[in-house]
């Protein structure tokens, strides 16, 4: 049995060329250490406005129950489920959070990999899906009304995952 060691947990993301890691206190970290993040089940979406330019994130998709059907990111963020932080609020609406699959995180590991090394190739279809994803976040209202944009002007900095956006074009519709 190998030990639990805090120090280790702080020099790995210290050193790490890129760390895979899901929305919690541990990103923090490797920000402070300026170490890019490989973003995974993401939620609530609103944690992605916090990401910087040199993460590729991932977030979970969410299944509503009654319709057989994955939210799309519009529904997500008009519908003000990108803001939820507690299970029973998925609940009450029906949507089962769904987290990303191995393969999911394999691809969106690999492109930081690739970016990381200079070799990764995007194609002008992957960089519309990405302004498809950012002008679905920016001028989509919430329920109250307001703007997204206007609550974060700073804008979505981070980019998602090129092969998730690929593989899930129906959710950016």
């Amino acid at each position: 049995t190998i030990a639990h060691n805090d120090f280790m947990d702080i020099y790995l993301l210290a050193k790490c060329r890129f760390a895979i890691l899901p929305h919690n206190g541990l990103k923090h970290l490797a920000m402070i250490f300026r170490t890019p993040i490989v973003g995974v089940n993401i939620i609530p979406f609103v944690g992605l406005l916090f990401m910087r330019s040199c993460d590729v994130c991932i977030t979970k998709k969410l299944w509503l129950r009654r319709e057989q059907r994955f939210m799309s990111f519009r529904e997500i963020f008009e519908s003000g489920v990108a803001m939820f932080t507690h299970t029973e609020k998925y609940e009450v609406m029906g949507v089962k959070v769904m987290e990303n699959t191995p393969e999911e995180i394999t691809a969106a590991a690999i492109e930081m990999d690739e970016r990381l090394k200079g070799i990764g190739k995007t194609t002008e279809e992957d960089e519309e899906l990405q302004q498809r994803f950012r002008d679905i976040v920016f001028k989509s209202k919430l329920p109250d009304g307001t703007f997204v944009k206007d609550i974060l002007p700073l804008g979505l900095k981070c980019k998602i995952s090129t092969e998730f956006l690929r593989q899930n074009k129906k959710l950016l519709e």
